[in-house]
């Protein structure tokens, strides 16, 4: 998975791109800049509440998932394929919830400070 930031080039667009490249860094992933218009967003805010309604729907998904599997709790005659299939589902909400976290209370909040030039 890459980190995508868009960018217009302007003094906030350039703070939010370093903001991407900081969670690019921290995941161990590839940081992709793409050429986008300033007025399409506005401000950075507006992408920033979209994903964070983003993070809201993939954690009730992810609620649902864990009440369907029953916690990922395998049946008692589940073979080795199923209970490993439930431990990396397991896996898969903790980190999807650690990277949720870092989003919303550490990196967007910087990404707006920048742009509010309150940095």
């Amino acid at each position: 998975m890459a980190i995508v930031c868009g960018t217009d080039f302007s003094p906030a667009s350039i703070a939010a791109c370093e903001v991407a490249a900081l969670i690019a860094a921290a995941h161990g992933e590839p940081l992709v800049l793409v050429h986008a218009v300033a007025s399409r967003f506005g401000t950075v805010r507006n992408p920033v509440r979209m994903m964070m309604l983003e993070h809201d729907r993939v954690s009730e998904f992810l609620a649902r998932l864990r009440a369907t599997t029953g916690g990922y709790t395998a049946p008692f005659d589940a073979g080795f394929s199923y209970r490993e299939l439930y431990r990396c589902l397991a896996e898969f909400e903790l980190r999807t919830h650690e990277h949720v976290h870092a989003e919303n209370n550490l990196y967007y909040p910087r990404a707006v400070e920048l742009e509010d030039g309150a940095v």
